[in-house]
């Protein structure tokens, strides 16, 4: 009988933790107002794209065979499908199509189909028409000065220029040759639709200082010292590679 009281007593202070628990976690509760809370549901720039085929699906093919880095699995495709802040100056099916035919003319391609560009093209193509610009918003027009206004992800400058046509509206230029056709499609970022692919700006950082008004002495003074040409480097693709892969024991090396 005593252990059939004990076995009662222990099943009841059992009881009377569970239920103290239970109330200390309801306590500790908090209610979250989820008053503020929203889901995304605006478009990216791929859908922009996709929306659009008549005009983009040959850059948006493109984007499909580059990727981001020699050790990413993803496309730049996944990448303008993802929050971010990007500023991107997409060429056009015709850009696309007259660049391609520039190249085969003069041998450097053997067929004029986009699904058939070598990837070293394919990948010019893209990086020289992104600016990936981090935490910092993306560049709208408004946002633009002549000159050079960011480096895109193949590490050269983007600069701005402008003019006007024959009946004297304004139209604004991109590293010299690109028109901006259609500028400030605002998606997870901007893209300004370009006439002519973006060529790359083979400005370096000393040539955008002797440009620039107020640095010009400062860029006298690097020709005069030979930092001109130190400066001048640009991507070094050595530190994207996987350590296993010897890239950075030879650059220490020096057999890089």
């Amino acid at each position: 009988m005593k252990l059939i009281n004990n076995i009662k007593n222990y099943c009841g202070a059992a009881l009377l933790i569970g239920a103290a628990s239970a109330v200390t976690l309801n306590s500790c509760t908090e209610k979250i107002d989820d008053g503020n809370l929203y889901t995304f549901t605006g478009e990216m720039m791929v859908d922009h794209f996709e929306n659009n085929p008549e005009t983009f699906s040959s850059y948006l093919e493109i984007l499909g065979k580059v990727h981001p880095s020699r050790r990413s699995e993803s496309t730049m495709q996944d990448l303008l499908d993802a929050r971010g802040h990007y500023t991107c100056f997409a060429p056009t099916n015709e850009a696309i199509a007259l660049y391609i035919d520039s190249l085969f003319k003069i041998g450097e391609v053997t067929s004029k189909n986009v699904s058939e560009l070598p990837d070293s093209v394919a990948e010019a193509i893209v990086f020289n028409s992104i600016i990936q610009n981090g935490e910092n918003e993306a560049i709208p027009t408004t946002m633009f000065q002549e000159g050079a206004i960011a480096t895109n992800m193949n590490d050269r400058y983007i600069s701005i220029s402008y003019g006007v046509d024959e009946e004297n509206n304004t139209m604004t230029f991109v590293n010299i040759d690109s028109k901006i056709i259609q500028g400030d499609i605002e998606e997870n970022g901007y893209i300004h639709a370009i006439d002519h692919v973006l060529s790359p700006s083979n400005a370096t950082i000393a040539d955008v200082v002797m440009t620039t008004d107020n640095t010009k002495l400062f860029g006298e003074l690097l020709q005069l010292t030979g930092w001109d040409r130190k400066l001048s480097k640009v991507k070094d693709e050595r530190w994207e590679l996987f350590p296993e892969e010897g890239g950075y024991e030879e650059y220490l090396a020096g057999t890089a």
